[in-house]
């Protein structure tokens, strides 16, 4: 069977695999930079270095620094394919019921990541350590309120546009027009999940990258879901501030299941409602790249 003119155009995806790790070894050279410069000021000041890593003025430098760093490589590697970038990326203007409906679904979806974590944690508690993710509860509990104020800034808007313009814009475009949709969305979702360095993390975005998958091809466009994913991110901030006990307490104890069957039937019907209403554009017209 030949290819059409999007999958002959598109990025292969051995490719994708190598700006993958382009991207791991820019998002780590921002880490190793704040972490050196953090070192050796907590060690002038003789306090923990990481406690200068996990203050609010320094996630926020690195939320930006490595949310824009993965926008650029997204643009950068779409300008080189010379196919535009709009197309490339998906950025085209979705319907505004369709994005509502999107962004609402990580919601229940949250609920049902966080139960898969807590099934996966009963199974294998030695992949997971609280220690990260209470450490970054303490950031947004005991940070000033302006500097909250721009750390859930960073948080809800940063990774909501890099991490989606890298993964689902270029990365699943690409997949997309060369393999079957199921497997793309998967194999993004993968790559999503893996860049987060941490078990815990990487689980629940597994399950998001997932959803955000479908939401792109369902639409046609990365905008959906860039609103979920900075959704998403908002609601973790706030429940980080105004509930930093409890940050962590569903994977621990999980949800009760009644909770849990509302949420995955919700996100049921969403799916449904987005698959009907369907995208302005073919999706491999809107990714070919």
């Amino acid at each position: 069977m030949d290819e059409g003119p999007a999958a002959k155009s598109a990025l292969a995806p051995w490719k994708v695999g190598v700006v993958f790790l382009v991207a791991v070894g820019l998002e780590l050279s921002v880490a190793g930079i704040l972490g050196v410069v953090c070192g050796a000021g907590a060690a002038a000041r003789g306090e923990d270095p990481l406690s200068w890593i996990m203050s609010a003025p320094v996630i926020v430098v690195q939320v930006i620094a490595g949310s824009a760093t993965l926008a650029a490589l997204a643009v950068v590697v779409a300008r080189l394919r010379r196919a535009g970038i709009r197309r490339s990326l998906a950025l085209v203007a979705p319907r505004p019921m369709a994005l509502a409906i999107a962004a609402l679904g990580v919601l229940p979806l949250g609920i049902l990541s966080d139960e898969l974590t807590f099934v996966v944690g009963r199974a294998a508690p030695q992949l997971f350590d609280g220690f990260l993710l209470a450490r970054f509860a303490e950031s947004f509990s005991g940070a000033s309120v302006p500097w909250f104020v721009a750390l859930t800034a960073a948080i809800s808007v940063g990774p909501a546009l890099g991490e989606e313009l890298l993964f689902r814009g270029l990365f699943l475009g690409a997949l997309a027009a060369r393999l079957p949709k199921g497997l793309a969305v998967a194999l993004s979702a993968i790559l999503f999940g893996a860049i987060h360095f941490d078990a815990l993390q990487g689980l629940g975005a597994l399950l998001i990258g997932l959803y955000l998958g479908f939401v792109v091809l369902a639409t046609g466009s990365v905008w959906p879901a860039i609103a979920a994913h900075a959704i998403n991110n908002l609601l973790c901030a706030l429940f980080a501030r105004f509930d930093p006990q409890g940050a962590g307490s569903a994977y621990e104890t999980g949800h009760p299941l009644p909770l849990v069957a509302a949420s995955a039937a919700a996100v049921a019907v969403i799916v449904v409602a987005l698959v009907r209403m369907g995208p302005d554009r073919e999706p491999g017209e809107a990714h070919s790249s």
